[in-house]
């Protein structure tokens, strides 16, 4: 999605939070208008790709049919520092 195509989309939004239906229908044709656009260019890019590739998405698990070996393998290990470091804690709050 372009800015410019967030920025129609967003406004339809706040026209509809408003109560505006004529603003809102206007700012829908603008986001179609471009979408289509794009679409029919072969321009299509999803500008938000970037956005979801966080460090955040580590700690989505696939389920374990959709992982490879090496998958499977490092999600083993990175759940056996998770325990080292829960206990860790543990242990720590126990000294307390």
């Amino acid at each position: 999605m372009t800015p410019e195509m967030k920025k129609h989309l967003e406004a339809v939004v706040v026209a509809i939070a408003n109560e505006q239906s004529s603003d809102a229908k206007s700012e829908f044709s603008k986001y179609l208008r471009l979408k289509t656009q794009s679409i029919l260019l072969g321009e299509e890019h999803d500008a938000d790709e970037d956005d979801d590739k966080d460090d955040d998405d580590k700690d989505d698990k696939k389920p374990a049919f959709l992982k490879k070996k090496g998958d499977k393998d490092e999600d083993e290990k990175e759940d056996k520092d998770d325990d080292k470091d829960d206990k860790k804690d543990e242990d720590k709050d126990e000294d307390k």
